[in-house]
């Protein structure tokens, strides 16, 4: 969805395919992956589904349908790029990446 070359990336799509991909709101890529993940388990609701990517977290939380879904711009290849830009990384940026991350979930408004 934010690469800087989408629009390049779903022309070439296009072309290959003779269908041009949809782009989804993280919303419905979290509700997606809510049914995707839940359709086969045998487990008692209520789900929580997370689901890490390298540009966002989606987080969704229902019954057999998504009651609670949402995208935050947590992703491990963003954090990387953001937090971490030296490589190899010391252990003291690794802390820092770290204590920012949990400060970033801390700040998902979840429903209780």
């Amino acid at each position: 969805r934010d690469a800087a070359n989408r629009d390049v990336f779903l022309d070439r799509a296009e072309a290959a395919l003779g269908v041009r991909p949809e782009l989804i709101t993280g919303e419905t890529e979290a509700r997606l992956s809510f049914r995707g993940a839940t359709a086969a388990l045998d487990g008692e609701p209520p789900f929580l589904v997370i689901d890490p990517g390298g540009g966002s977290t989606e987080f969704v939380f229902g019954t057999k349908e998504p009651e609670f879904a949402t995208s935050v711009d947590i992703g491990s290849v963003r954090l990387t790029e953001r937090l971490l830009p030296d490589r190899p990384a010391d252990q003291v940026d690794v802390i820092a990446a770290a204590a920012s991350v949990g400060a970033m979930f801390e700040a998902v408004d979840l429903p209780s």
